[in-house]
């Protein structure tokens, strides 16, 4: 994957990853969200994130692939001032 990708930049190239794999692949591991709650940029609601989540296991499993869905990333924050 690429870092610095929001849970809709990743469901909207998720498709054309996995039809580049020059090798034969069973399993999708995915990892998104930090940047839909961090990346102030990037920012999406719950609503939205869960329909992305939703689309990109959509796919995987539509190309005949197991996905494995990862925990986020610990974050710490600062108290808003």
């Amino acid at each position: 994957g690429l870092g610095g990708n929001n849970s809709c930049e990743v469901a909207d190239r998720i498709d054309a990853e996995i039809l580049a794999r020059t090798i034969h692949i069973d399993h999708a591991f995915v990892s998104v969200g930090v940047n839909d709650i961090t990346n102030k940029s990037k920012l999406t609601t719950p609503e939205v994130y869960e329909e992305n989540l939703n689309r990109i296991i959509g796919i995987i499993r539509a190309r005949g692939k197991q996905p494995h869905l990862l925990t986020m990333t610990p974050l710490q924050r600062e108290p808003e001032k």
